[in-house]
């Protein structure tokens, strides 16, 4: 494995721990993985921000972005925001 794949094997693996935070997860109540993983963008403290980039045409680009956050044991949908 060269070093970029190793690099993206433990973005992987850190990113799968901080779902498995979620007792739900652990529990079974929620998905073993994140169903929205692909889209990912970063980690915090209790809270995962997603985002995908969406083509407008003569308008540019969208981003849409959600964020789920640790609520008790499980995961919610927290937040929705899109920008042009």
């Amino acid at each position: 494995m060269d070093t970029n794949g190793a690099r993206h094997l433990a973005v992987r693996i850190a990113q799968q721990q901080h779902w498995e935070l979620a007792p739900a997860v652990r529990e079974g109540r929620q998905p073993a993985s994140d169903p929205d993983r692909e889209r990912l963008e970063a980690l915090g403290e209790g809270c995962r921000i997603y985002a995908t980039h969406v083509a407008d045409g003569e308008n540019g680009t969208t981003v849409e972005r959600f964020l789920k956050t640790l609520v008790d044991d499980s995961w919610e949908l927290a937040a929705f925001d899109e920008r042009a």
